[in-house]
């Protein structure tokens, strides 16, 4: 049985350098709750089950996706998460 994977959905992370639109501010993160948000999803027991998404139309977030992307896999390297 293939087990659920869990999505987790940012507009970005760290200060906006815009006025956010109505309802998009929950969508944000501050950099030290990212970094807490990796450090718990490393210590899950199924640390692959975590999809971290930016969305696509706000270019901070494509660039900071990129990043996403290789930071579980050099956490892991690192000797954190399983």
């Amino acid at each position: 049985m293939t087990k659920r994977q869990i999505g987790i959905i940012f507009h970005g992370i760290g200060e906006p350098s815009r006025t956010l639109e109505p309802g998009e501010a929950p969508y944000w993160i501050t950099v030290a709750a990212f970094d807490a948000l990796l450090d718990r999803i490393k210590a899950h027991p199924e640390p692959d089950r975590f999809r971290l998404t930016f969305d696509g139309g706000n270019l901070f977030g494509a660039k900071v996706s990129r990043l996403c992307a290789m930071a579980i896999p050099l956490r892991k390297r690192a000797g954190g998460g399983r």
